[in-house]
């Protein structure tokens, strides 16, 4: 006969291992925690009993999407859906929730109980196929670009090469078309980066550049940039921390130019909401044991929970339209993932972002 106290406990024990169990009073308080929510939480009973599930709200959900769930709950219906929570340690994760109301005898819903099971693999599984999705989108109108733009830049390069041979010895002219010819091979190099998202292909694996020198150049570039926003540069990279790495300079440059443009767009957009005070974009290194960590700090507008998940996606961008395309910071992921790197963003809203550019050594 079996002992239904161990019965109990055998169901209580497989509850644990497989579900995320949550008690509260009508009032959303916390009463009741399993071990398995604590686990996931990062929480210990003793900090979430009492409080209501605000704790762990990762604020990626509208107060629409909460308004519209205690509303149904409270009329004595169940609800179920998928919630993004946040760790006490601010990780992110993804339950499918089901939270059933108990009645008394009139009806009226008394405690809920919310019973939650982690599904945070299926949606970055689901992310990756919408991905790919867009980067087939990406791909198609990249390979009509690269024809239609490519064939009439040809012939503009062309036309220049002749033209400075023409100018002979008026070097004032000279230097005027060898600007436009150094434009059209910008603009010829952005077609071929956005080809090369669209095809996944990486960047070439060979050759050595100093990263201080790099970065030191493309501080130069938006030199105008900085002085226009009052912004100061703190560069923590000394000329004797030379830092090298196999592979081509050139899409490097692009990388942090990107990155650049992104911390002072921020800074702008802080600026503009009348946060005008001292702002700063701080530039250092770290070393991650096989990785070279660049680090580009700003003071700027910080970005939102909801935006986090999507700075990765192509066309996806917060600046206003004729700003920004959507492209800067996920073809940058794509050039650093070629070399075996990857990009990690650290942000939050009105507090600035940390971008940080691992970089395997050479």
């Amino acid at each position: 006969m079996l002992d239904p106290a161990r019965e109990l406990a055998s169901y209580k024990h497989a509850l644990d291992q497989a579900a995320i169990v949550a008690i509260t009073d009508k009032a959303g308080r916390i009463i009741y925690v399993n071990d398995k929510f604590v686990q996931i939480s990062g929480y210990s009973r003793e900090e979430l009993i009492g409080k209501t599930h605000r704790i762990i709200n990762s604020g990626y959900h509208p107060k629409e999407f909460f308004s519209s769930m205690w509303e149904q709950i409270s009329q004595g219906n169940a609800w179920s859906g998928e919630v993004c929570n946040r760790t006490k340690n601010g990780s992110l994760y993804w339950v499918a929730t089901t939270i059933i109301p108990f009645l008394d005898e009139d009806s009226k819903p008394y405690q809920y109980v919310a019973i939650r099971f982690e599904v945070t693999d299926k949606k970055n599984a689901e992310s990756q196929v919408i991905f790919q999705d867009r980067l087939a989108s990406v791909g198609l109108l990249a390979s009509s670009l690269a024809h239609e733009i490519g064939t009439p830049l040809g012939v503009m390069r062309g036309r220049a090469e002749l033209f400075k041979m023409q100018c002979k010895d008026n070097e004032a002219a000279k230097d005027g078309v060898e600007i436009i010819i150094q434009q059209i091979d910008r603009i010829s190099g952005l077609i071929k980066s956005l080809l090369n998202l669209a095809r996944g292909e990486s960047s070439a694996k060979h050759g050595a550049g100093s990263i201080a020198v790099i970065l030191r150049d493309v501080i130069s570039l938006m030199h105008h940039e900085f002085k226009k926003h009052s912004i100061e540069i703190e560069f923590n990279i000394l000329d004797s921390h030379l830092i090298k790495i196999g592979a081509d300079t050139k899409p490097l440059h692009q990388v942090f130019l990107n990155l650049l443009v992104n911390a002072v767009h921020a800074i702008d957009s802080e600026i503009k909401s009348g946060k005008s005070s001292r702002h700063k974009i701080k530039i250092y290194t770290t070393d991650e044991d096989k990785f070279w960590a660049v680090h580009v700090e700003d003071t700027g507008c910080g970005i939102s929970d909801k935006n986090m998940k999507n700075i990765f996606k192509p066309f996806f961008t917060t600046k206003d339209v004729g700003v920004g395309t959507g492209l800067g910071l996920v073809t940058s992921y794509r050039i650093v993932e070629g070399w075996g790197g990857v990009i990690k963003v650290k942000s939050q809203k009105g507090q600035g972002t940390t971008v940080s550019v691992f970089l395997p050594k050479g």
